[in-house]
C-alpha cells in the first residue's frame, strides 16, 4: 500500500483544510496509510475528527524534514505549498511529487513560473475546468499533466434537509474570508442596495475570523457607513457541523446565497450551499458560473454590475416557485459530489501520473 503525505500552511476552518479532511477519512476507510503535515494552527484541527494520529503540526524546518524521513512516504501532495517541494525532493529523489493547486492569489501562483520549480514536479491537480485553463497560462513550455479532480462535499451536507425555521424575514448569505479576492466589500454594497428595495431582509455574512484587524475594523466601518449594523450578522467563525443548518435556516426562510469572488478555483461554500438546497448567486464567467449552470441551478451576473446581483437576489425573493425549482435542482446537482467519486478521481490521479 503506498504511503501519502499531504502538505498544507494552514490547519483552518477554510475550504482547502475541509476537502483535505473529507478525502483523508475516504483514504483511510480504504485502508490507505495516509499523513499530514501543516505549518500552523489556526484553529482548524475541528475539522479533522478521526484523523488525529494522521495530522501534525510541523512548526519549524527540521520538524518538517523529520517527518518526510521517518514516514517514508511514496507521494507527496503539496496543497499550494511550493516550500516543502525542494525539501522532499532533496530527501527523497524517487519521490511522486503532485502538486495540488486551489489558490488562485497571484502571489501564490508565482512558483509556476519557475521552471526549477515546476521540474521537481511530476504532476498537477486542480479541482475544476476553469482552474485547470487558468493554470494552463501560468505553466510555459511544460508537458506536465494536469489532473481535474473534484472538491468533495462532506457527509454532513448529504443529510437529509431541515424544514424548521424560525427566522421569519428572508436571509442573504455571504461565505468568505475577509480579503479582495473573496470581495466581501462588494456584499456590503449589494446588502446596502438591496435594504433600500426590501427592508424586510436581513443579511449574514459568515467568516473572517483569522482575517487581518484591518480588514475586519475595515467590515464593522462599512456596515456603519451603509446603515447595516441592524441589519446584518457577522458571523467570524461558524463550527463545520452546523453549517448545513446554517444553510437550512437561509432556505427555510425563503432566501438565498451569494457570492461577489472576484476568481474562485472551484467554490466549496457554493456548493455546500447548493447540497442544502440554496440558490445562489454568483458571478458569471469562472468556476462558480460552471456549478450554477446556465441560469439552471443558480443565477450569474457579471462581476463589476452589482445592480444586477441585486436585481437577480430580488427576484429570488419575489419568485417562491423559482427559488424552489432552484433549489431543487442545485440539491440534485451538488449530491453528485460524493467523496466517493471525488477519491476515485483522486486515486486515479496519483496511479497514473508518472514518477
Amino acid at each position: 500500500m503506498i504511503k501519502i503525505l499531504f502538505a498544507y500552511e494552514y490547519l483552518g476552518l477554510g475550504g482547502v483544510e475541509a476537502i483535505l479532511a473529507t478525502r483523508m477519512r475516504a483514504l483511510k476507510l480504504e485502508n490507505y496509510d495516509i499523513r499530514a503535515m501543516f505549518s500552523q494552527n489556526a484553529g482548524g484541527m475541528a475539522l479533522f475528527t478521526g484523523l488525529i494520529e494522521q495530522v501534525h503540526l510541523t512548526t519549524s524546518p527540521l520538524q518538517k524534514m523529520d517527518l518526510i524521513v521517518d514516514y517514508q512516504p511514496d507521494v507527496l501532495v503539496s496543497l499550494d505549498t511550493p516550500g516543502i517541494v525542494g525539501a522532499a525532493r532533496s530527501l527523497l529523489p524517487e519521490i511522486k511529487i503532485i502538486y495540488e493547486i486551489h489558490t488562485t492569489y497571484p502571489q501564490a501562483l508565482k512558483p509556476l513560473k519557475n521552471r526549477n520549480f515546476t521540474q521537481q514536479i511530476n504532476g498537477f491537480i486542480v479541482p475544476s475546468s476553469f482552474q485547470a485553463r487558468f493554470i494552463q497560462n501560468f505553466l510555459h513550455n511544460t508537458d506536465i499533466p494536469i489532473t481535474i479532480v473534484p472538491d468533495p462535499l462532506d457527509d454532513r451536507f448529504t443529510k437529509p434537509l431541515s424544514d424548521s425555521n424560525q427566522q421569519s424575514k428572508p436571509i442573504i448569505a455571504w461565505v468568505g474570508r475577509l480579503d479582495q479576492i473573496k470581495n466581501w466589500r462588494a456584499f456590503v454594497k449589494i446588502a446596502s442596495l438591496i435594504s433600500r428595495q426590501n427592508s424586510d431582509v436581513v443579511f449574514y455574512l459568515i467568516g473572517g475570523l483569522y482575517s487581518p484587524m484591518e480588514e475586519q475594523n475595515s467590515l464593522w466601518n462599512s456596515m456603519i457607513k451603509h446603515k447595516l449594523v441592524e441589519r446584518m450578522r457577522w458571523f467570524p467563525s461558524v463550527a463545520p457541523d452546523q453549517m448545513p443548518a446554517v444553510f437550512d435556516e437561509v432556505r427555510n426562510s425563503g432566501g438565498c446565497v451569494i457570492s461577489t469572488s472576484i476568481i474562485e478555483s472551484f467554490g466549496m461554500s457554493i456548493l455546500e450551499a447548493m447540497s442544502r438546497a440554496c440558490p445562489v448567486v454568483v458571478p458569471d464567467g469562472g468556476s462558480l458560473a460552471e456549478l450554477a449552470g446556465e441560469q439552471t441551478r443558480g443565477l450569474t451576473y457579471p462581476l463589476t454590475n452589482l445592480n444586477e446581483a441585486v436585481q437577480k437576489v430580488l427576484l429570488l425573493l419575489e419568485n417562491p416557485s423559482l427559488r424552489h425549482e432552484m433549489g431543487k435542482c442545485a440539491h440534485e446537482f451538488a449530491l453528485n459530489y460524493t467523496w466517493q467519486v471525488s477519491n476515485e478521481a483522486f486515486l486515479k490521479a496519483i496511479q497514473s501520473i508518472k514518477s
